[in-house]
């Protein structure tokens, strides 16, 4: 806080104050001081209500500001504080080099200064400008393991393309500038919405609004009705010559908040404040009486100060993103002089950048931003190809994520000689390099699509599948001594690491033995062209990095891929008190105090990486490194570095591997690159076994079963077709339909998507969804046609999915029209005989088998027999017995319809759609015995048995069967639905008969096929 009345504000807002009050005869409290020291100390204020001290955050501690005369010490005036507190030099901190400075060929510079500057750690502004210009502006937690960050993670964000980084891919004088960003708690502050010059920002757009209602009304009645409401605001002058005063009199410096409440009752409108990039408003006010007249919404644009939103563009600043709405577009430089101007006019705006620097601005009116051809090119490379189909959630799947990032390695610097990259004369040094590497991996022979989705992530002994491995056990006795010296060099193959299978492949052929321990794995891979699209649109577009920098479209995209999305972000220029007013439970903020601005982060709903698509590009990339190296003398390397190899001597003939070239001209040839101690990024070597990350993310006592891409799994109900497939957590990224979204809605595995039959086969709703799964789970397949199984098989088939059809294919319900599919074309058949579902040793084991052993048999023979087995009731009797637990089911919804209606005065609902409610997902279809709100529902007892199928009645509760069941099929279905035969009730007879004696049940089956 900057001012007292902001720190008075909070204090009041403390529950652990202590004190009454903040001020006692216009003197701050002791206790108020207490705690004002302790929001000073914890970021919450600047201010401090002691005039005469002044908080060192060095020391942290608060010492004297005045002179033994009463005035400020010299070295506490001026921009040397921030409010009450001394400014810290290490707040800021920049380091500049010349054009001519050999240091700016070092690709390693910018870890170097971190590396020597141990006070540069958390989060940080670094921006690198050239020659005045910004070439990069990145916001980083800087942690204190700067060493394997930097490996892994940084030093692909300052790259530019293979050989160069952003401070040296074209000349200049470059500086680095390194800023400090406190992260700030939650503040509420009491606000007092004035900060105009006429102290009328809050009523300024009622005013608007009801003068042109006014202007445009057609009757006098109207007109003076708004008139009115003007009035109540600015005061009128009355005919007595007095002048009535309004709420801008009543209120000269500002509306306080705790007065919007009567105001808008007395004005009879609604009032909703927003804050920058959230959903929702943080005041919101509506008359007690009826609805308002309008909802005027506002933005708060700083303390005491608020805009109203333009008309017809909703929550204005809700989002930074701009795509939305029209922009106007700029360079970068443009928007920096409209920022900086912006800042001295005190004018709104929040403002949006990537690492290269701004990207968009919004004022609260207007949208700019920078023309980007990059992201039209990738957007359309994106759509076509569908990606998006491939992304993975580091959210939802933590660790196949960070399984993946240990298989993704970038390729770095190793020296095959001593070399000294400042003295060293590279004129006659040949270089050959690899065009447009990153695009040119199908020239690898190993190359055969990539592993895109993922349907597996468990133990494994083979590699026969596309996707990811770690590896242990390494064995080099068959390996030639040429390549081992190669390998050895480049530091590639470990232990305890994670590769492709290309890489494998490759290690396998040069000689190499290994062992699987385990995989993320595709069933299917996707040949995915950059280099030919569109005639070569990744290759000719060009990447804007800064304002003056370009790089192919390709190199840039490669290397977003391998970052995860998490955070969005919004930047605003602001009071630190203000800043404090936008933290949340859902914003986390950071303040720099030098720039006085505010980064505002927010998390994304799904954290998506691609991480996979690059960790396979860089993959093919090394092997036709180590092919090419293969052909040249290991004495005639100098160095390799990424994607080129530095020779003793231009001018010799050595055999090329495409798409290798000679680089002979010295101007084309870089000399940046230091040495790194792999030539991969991320591998992890000399530790001791399991201390790998990579058995971090694993889980060994997942089953090694791997399904093959076509599966049948069949048996009777509960005998755990569904149950074995949701237990197995080695099946990822998996998508569950069954017949209708009652049972859907059954299903308690809380990582499947739930979805229905019907949701598969129509190829015009993108619910459909197979696409972005890796297992498809059909449940109750018996209900599909021949011809909806093979819709679903060519839809998965092209999807690179996994579909695994589960049913009863000779006892259960058929689907509604058409023939039921038959038993052909799987890869994989499993039978399932036992049945869980039936309590042990219970007769309805027998009696199931007895319905299964006479299917054949008409179903009213099939019904007497079963009479004679379970208890049976008449309607009276279901009426006393019956509770809104128990289940009803019958054969037609006509006669669902009448048991419905027969206990109509006890409450169980059915829903009859698919909706969030307050958080929670409901599904048509699912039951429920109190009466939900905020969705349609209906008033259910009885239910079909094609509703039931899949379900079963728990035990406790009792399971009422209509009598005039039809079908065999409909017969088995029903009471197979319950767990004990004790719970099964035939609704049948207006006199109901004696219940069986145990030793008169006879089973009549001479060749079960179930086993109990």
């Amino acid at each position: 806080m900057s001012s007292l009345q902001a720190v008075v504000s909070i204090y009041n807002n403390d529950p652990t104050r202590k004190g009454k009050r903040a001020l006692s005869a216009g003197r701050p409290t002791k206790d108020f001081l207490r705690l004002n020291r302790r929001y000073i100390k914890e970021g919450q204020a600047t201010y401090y209500a002691d005039p005469s001290k002044i908080f060192n955050p060095t020391t942290n501690k608060f010492i004297n500001r005045l002179t033994k005369t009463g005035r400020v010490k010299q070295k506490f005036k001026g921009d040397k504080v921030v409010g009450s507190i001394i400014k810290q030099k290490s707040l800021g901190k920049t380091i500049k080099f010349s054009a001519n400075d050999n240091a700016l060929n070092n690709n390693e510079l910018l870890y170097s200064i971190l590396k020597n500057n141990p006070s540069i750690r958390g989060n940080y502004r670094i921006v690198i400008t050239k020659n005045g210009q910004i070439v990069q502006d990145s916001n980083i937690n800087i942690p204190d393991n700067i060493s394997k960050w930097w490996n892994t993670e940084a030093r692909i964000t300052f790259q530019v393309n293979s050989d160069d980084m952003v401070w040296n891919a074209t000349a200049g004088n470059v500086s680095f500038i390194f800023t400090k960003e406190t992260q700030l708690s939650t503040a509420y502050i009491t606000q007092t919405f004035a900060d105009n010059t006429v102290k009328t920002c809050f009523f300024n757009p009622i005013i608007r609004y009801c003068q042109e209602k006014i202007d445009s009304c057609e009757t006098k009645k109207t007109a003076k009705k708004y008139t009115a409401t003007i009035n109540k605001i600015t005061g009128k002058q009355l005919k007595s010559g007095k002048r009535k005063d309004g709420y801008i009199q009543k209120y000269p410096n500002g509306v306080p908040q705790e007065a919007i409440r009567d105001l808008i009752n007395d004005l009879h409108i609604g009032v909703d404040i927003f804050q920058p990039c959230a959903e929702n408003p943080f005041l919101s006010f509506r008359p007690v009486k009826g609805d308002p007249r309008k909802v005027f919404n506002y933005i708060n644009t700083r303390i005491d100060h608020v805009e109203g939103m333009p008309e017809g563009k909703g929550n204005f600043w809700g989002k930074v993103y701009c795509d939305d709405y029209d922009y106007e577009i700029k360079t970068r430089n443009e928007l920096n002089i409209m920022k900086n101007q912006f800042i001295k006019e005190k004018k709104p705006f929040i403002y949006g950048k990537d690492i290269y620097g701004i990207t968009s601005i919004k004022t609260e009116s207007e949208v700019f931003r920078i023309d980007n051809s990059y992201d039209e090119v990738t957007q359309e490379f994106v759509m076509e190809h569908k990606m998006y189909r491939y992304r993975v959630d580091r959210k939802e799947n933590p660790y196949l994520v960070g399984f993946l990032q240990l298989g993704t390695h970038f390729n770095g610097t190793r020296d095959f000689q001593s070399l000294d990259n400042d003295n060293e004369n590279w004129s006659d040094k040949g270089h050959i390099d690899m065009k447009a590497a990153y695009v040119n991996y199908d020239k690898s022979k190993y190359y055969n699509g990539f592993a895109m989705n993922f349907n597996d992530f468990r133990p494994m002994d083979n590699y026969n599948q596309r996707g990811f491995y770690l590896i242990r056990k390494i064995n080099t006795d068959n390996v030639s001594s040429r390549v081992l010296k190669y390998m050895n060099k480049l530091s590639w193959f470990h232990n305890h690491n994670v590769y492709t299978q290309p890489e494998l492949k490759c290690f396998a052929d040069l000689g190499y033995k290994f062992e699987v321990v385990y995989g993320a794995t595709s069933i299917s891979g996707e040949d995915i062209n950059i280099r030919d699209w569109n005639d070569g649109d990744m290759v000719k577009t060009k990447a804007i990095i800064g304002d003056d920098n370009e790089i192919p479209a390709y190199c840039k995209y490669v290397g977003s891929c391998a970052r995860v999305s998490e955070k969005s972000h919004f930047y605003i220029h602001c009071s630190k008190e203000f800043a404090q007013t936008l933290a949340d439970e859902k914003r986390n903020v950071f303040y720099n105090d030098i720039e006085g601005c505010a980064r505002v982060e927010m998390d994304k709903a799904k954290h998506y990486t691609l991480t996979h698509f690059a960790a396979q590009i860089t993959a093919l990339q090394r092997i036709i490194m180590l092919e090419q190296l293969l052909k040249i003398p290991y004495e005639d390397v100098y160095r390799v570095c990424v994607d080129g190899i530095y020779l003793k001597k231009k001018g010799v003939n050595y055999q090329l591997v495409e798409p290798f070239r000679i680089k002979e001209e010295y101007d084309d040839m870089t000399w940046r690159n230091y040495e790194c101690e792999h030539y991969l990024s991320n591998i992890e070597v000399e530790l001791e076994d399991g201390l790998h990350s990579a058995y971090q993310t694993i889980d060994m006592s997942i089953s090694k079963h791997y399904y093959k891409e076509q599966v049948l799994i069949k048996g009777a109900g509960g005998t755990g077709k569904t149950y074995g497939l949701k237990t197995d957590k080695g099946l990822i990224n998996c998508l569950y339909a069954s017949p209708s979204w009652f049972l859907a809605s059954k299903m308690d595995n809380q990582k499947w998507t739930k979805s229905v039959h019907h949701r598969l086969e129509d190829k015009n709703r993108i619910a459909r969804g197979i696409y972005n799964y890796g297992n498809i789970i059909v449940d109750e397949c018996s209900m599909l046609t021949d011809n909806q199984r093979d819709e679903i098989m060519i839809e998965a088939d092209a999807a690179g999915a996994r579909v695994f059809f589960l049913g009863d294919l000779d006892c259960q319900l058929p689907p509604v029209d058409g023939e039921m599919m038959r038993e052909r074309d799987f890869e994989e058949i499993i039978e399932k005989k036992y049945v869980f579902r039936f309590l042990k040793g219970d007769k309805l084991h027998e009696l199931a088998n007895m319905v299964r052993c006479n299917m054949w048999k008409w179903a009213n023979v099939l019904m007497t027999q079963i009479k004679q087995h379970v208890k049976v009731i008449t309607e009276e009797q279901l009426k006393q017995m019956y509770q809104p637990n128990d289940a009803i089911i019958a054969h037609s919804n006509k006669t669902c319809d009448t048991y419905t209606e027969m206990f109509k005065d006890m409450e169980k609902y059915k829903i009859l759609e698919c909706k969030n409610v307050d958080g929670v997902e409901k599904y048509n279809g699912e039951i429920t015995l109190t009466k939900p709100q905020k969705i349609k529902n209906e008033l259910r007892h009885g239910f079909t048995v094609h509703s039931y199928q899949g379900a079963e009645v728990a035990i406790g509760n009792k399971l009422f069967i209509d009598g005039s069941l039809n079908s065999t099929r409909l017969i088995y279905t029903a009471i197979s639905r319950a767990k004990s035969i004790d719970q099964i009730y035939i609704i049948g007879h207006a006199v109901a008969p004696p219940p069986p004696k145990e030793e008169e049940i006879i089973i009549e089956c001479s060749k079960p096929n179930i086993h109990f």
